[in-house]
């Protein structure tokens, strides 16, 4: 299962490729912003892809238009998604845990109508958190139990951005956190006093723009990160 597909077909592409990744059981996309859903083709290059599930918050249109032409080209079904939603396949299981209900007249309803997921693997859960802002996180936390998003490994929202709830943060208290970001960002991302937050809560902090293509994996009975460092070409 994959989540998301950033903004370029050719960056999800290549990364597929260097992971020799050539099914991908499920496509899960948290919101339609551009740069979740521009690089939507390149999952679907060279690969079969089983289904396709977004939020149920269609906005904005041409990023969900994009999602739903890519996977009518590739004879993909389309679902919609709601909290409660679950998935599994082997050793993975997925559990959609946001939006509880529609946010309506947020910063920003796309970002705050993310699908939020938590993913265990293997006995290591992670929580995808998608662009889930201030206003979501804190709906997560008044509608479910703390331990609904607890998690070992934070995919950490919106791109390290500054609009977090420190008290979700410190339901999630994950001991490794992933920051997907680009390099010299036009929006400040990932905000240094959220990362300070982090790292002070007890997570290991690594970055995309900083340290390349980030995976989590199991060591014995631990975790550890592998970085393959930053691209030679500087993306945004």
């Amino acid at each position: 299962a994959g989540v998301d597909a950033g903004p370029d077909p050719s960056g999800v592409d290549a990364c597929l490729r260097r992971l020799r990744v050539r099914e991908v059981s499920l496509l899960v996309v948290s919101h339609f912003h551009v740069d979740h859903v521009g690089g939507v083709a390149g999952v679907f290059r060279g690969r079969r892809v089983g289904a396709v599930v977004g939020p149920s918050w269609s906005e904005p249109p041409y990023g969900a238009a994009q999602v739903r032409e890519a996977a009518r080209r590739a004879g993909a079904p389309l679902a919609a998604a709601q909290a409660g939603w679950r998935w599994r396949a082997g050793a993975v299981d997925l559990v959609a845990v946001g939006p509880p209900y529609p946010l309506r007249g947020s910063r920003s309803d796309p970002n705050n109508n993310s699908l939020v997921l938590t993913a265990t693997v293997a006995g290591v859960r992670v929580l995808l958190a998608g662009d889930a802002e201030t206003e979501e996180q804190r709906a997560m936390l008044e509608t479910m139990p703390a331990a609904a998003i607890r998690a070992d490994v934070l995919k950490v929202a919106h791109h390290g951005s500054a609009y977090q709830d420190p008290q979700f943060l410190a339901a999630v208290r994950p001991a490794v956190a992933l920051v997907c970001v680009g390099v010299d960002n036009d929006y400040g991302h990932p905000n240094a006093g959220l990362l300070d937050r982090l790292a002070r809560g007890g997570a290991r902090v690594l970055r995309t723009d900083t340290g390349g293509d980030l995976a989590a994996v199991r060591v014995g009975a631990g975790l550890a990160v592998v970085t393959r460092g930053p691209d030679p070409v500087r993306q945004r």
